[in-house]
């Protein structure tokens, strides 16, 4: 499907269809802008175990499946917004951001907020915008 640079396309993989009942991305012209994505485990819809590395690294993983999807990856993100539930986990949460996006110059802007009420076991919320 051609896309006009004021079309709007939905991105929404089947692998990632629990529990979301919204777009997990849109497309708008060369860019894609994700929703607000946690570390649900794809099979079962269920929030991984194991504190804020196994959840950032699952989080991103959906984020790069449904980046995939719209025809581009994580190497192609321009701003990152990360929320954590606790400031003590950004050092775990960094760890992982660094094998993915590096430390060096290239690494897409980003902005990481404290929130409080996320619900259930989710300690991380991240929303990617990305270049095609």
């Amino acid at each position: 499907m051609e896309q006009t640079d004021t079309e709007r396309l939905a991105i929404k993989p089947e692998s990632l269809d629990k529990p979301a009942r919204y777009n997990l991305g849109i497309q708008f012209g060369n860019l894609v802008f994700t929703a607000g994505i946690t570390g649900n485990d794809p099979a079962s819809g269920d929030i991984v175990a194991g504190g804020i590395g196994p959840q950032t690294k699952q989080t991103l993983e959906n984020i790069e499946t449904i980046l995939r999807e719209a025809g581009t990856s994580l190497e192609r993100a321009i701003r990152v917004d990360v929320y954590l539930a606790n400031v003590d986990d950004f050092a775990g949460y960094n760890e992982v951001w660094e094998q993915y996006f590096g430390s060096g110059a290239t690494q897409p802007v980003r902005t990481t907020v404290v929130v409080n009420g996320f619900k259930g076991d989710v300690i991380v919320e991240i929303t990617v915008i990305a270049a095609k």
